[in-house]
This record gives C-alpha cells, sequence and structure tokens, in this order.
C-alpha cells in the first residue's frame, strides 16, 4: 500500500514485524533448532516472499542468531532468549 509523502517523511506510518524475537522465521527455526532449512523451505512454512525472508535471515545472522551455510540456514543454538 502507497503512503503519502508527507506521512513517510514524518515516519507517520504502521511498521510490520518489529518484535524479531517474534519474527516467523525465527519462531520457525527457533522451535526446531534440530533443522536447517533452504529458504524456498520457509517459504511454504511462513508465507512471506522469498526476498523477506532473505533480508530478515541476513539480519538474524547480523545479530549472530542464525548460521547459515550455503544453502541452509538453522538457529544458533548458544543464543538464548532475548
Amino acid at each position: 500500500m502507497t503512503i503519502n509523502r508527507r506521512k513517510f517523511e514524518s515516519g507517520n506510518f504502521e511498521v510490520k514485524n518489529t518484535d524479531r524475537w517474534n519474527h516467523p522465521v525465527a519462531l520457525v527455526l527457533r522451535k526446531n533448532t534440530s533443522l536447517a532449512y533452504r529458504v524456498d523451505e520457509l517459504v511454504k512454512c511462513v508465507k512471506l516472499s522469498e526476498e523477506g525472508i532473505r533480508g530478515m535471515l541476513q539480519i538474524f545472522v547480523e545479530l549472530g542468531w542464525v548460521i547459515h551455510k550455503q544453502p541452509y540456514w538453522a538457529w544458533n543454538k548458544a543464543v538464548k532468549k532475548q
């Protein structure tokens, strides 16, 4: 959905999934720490776009929450509840 420039510049708009710890991708990976997933598998699990999932996975890698070994992604078991 588009917004007008005034709302954009003021930051007066709703942002979804600001709680990264409870993001659908984080929930799937965290609940299944014995598994590693490909992006296409995560798309089916959480029903989000591939681009959105890849972007969130990159953020999780930077936070140290997720480990990536091409083409798989897995929750870093060393990460405890935030």
